[in-house]
Parts: structure tokens; C-alpha cells; sequence
């Protein structure tokens, strides 16, 4: 399984360009060229992951759950949770953020973090 330990590797992996900050990114889908990674085996990272989208095809789990796409997704994603998708097709809007932990680190929301439970994904409708 491969793992990273920052945005800007992961930001390589995806082959999009460099995040403008080490410890934050956001991506809009719109901006994206039309090829992007469509399958990846498990993955990790040290750092939160937001994403809105809508997925025309495809699989993604989140652990081992399956994650359900049928109306668009909000993702909540945390540090060293195993994510991975299966030939997944997305539409061009929506947007992924990304906070490194080490941007928390201090910071009372850090420790409120902690307290929750894993966050389901989300959906919602135009």
C-alpha cells in the first residue's frame, strides 16, 4: 500500500500540478485535464481530504466500505485511511480540499477533530 506523506507527492501521483502551499491545496475539478488517475490500488496519507463531486462510473471504498455515488458525494476523508477507487468516471465539477494535520497541530479544532467518529460520505442533489 502506498502511502503519502504529502499533498505535493500525492498532488504528483495524480498528476496534477504542485499544491501553491505544502500543508493546504484545493483542487477544482473543472480545472483538471481530461485524463486522470481512473483506478489506484489502496492508498493512505497524513493529511484530510474534502471532497464534492459527482462520479459517473466506477467504484470507491473507503476501509473496506463501498461508497455510494448514485447522487453526488461529499467525502470526508482522515490521516492513514485506506481509499481507493476502481475505474471511476467523474464529472468536471465539484472540488477537493486538502489540510496536511501538521496545519492543525496547535489548533483547538485539532483536538475536537479527535472526538469524532469516522464521517460517513455525504450526498446531495443539484
Amino acid at each position: 500500500m502506498q502511502h503519502f506523506s504529502s499533498i505535493e507527492a500525492f498532488h504528483q501521483y495524480m498528476q496534477w500540478s504542485p499544491p501553491e502551499h505544502p500543508l493546504l491545496s484545493l483542487i477544482s475539478l473543472a480545472n483538471l485535464p481530461s485524463q486522470h488517475i481512473s483506478s489506484t490500488p489502496p492508498i493512505t496519507n497524513d493529511f484530510y481530504i474534502i471532497g464534492l463531486k459527482y462520479v459517473l462510473a466506477g467504484k470507491m471504498t473507503y476501509g473496506r466500505t463501498p461508497i455510494d455515488f448514485s447522487q453526488g458525494t461529499l467525502l470526508f476523508y482522515g490521516p492513514r485511511q485506506m481509499i481507493q477507487w476502481v475505474e471511476m468516471v467523474i464529472d468536471k465539477k465539484g472540488f477537493i480540499i486538502s489540510v496536511h494535520e501538521g496545519y492543525l497541530r496547535g489548533h483547538p479544532i485539532a483536538d475536537r477533530i479527535k472526538t469524532y467518529n469516522d464521517l460517513p460520505h455525504q450526498k446531495w442533489t443539484d
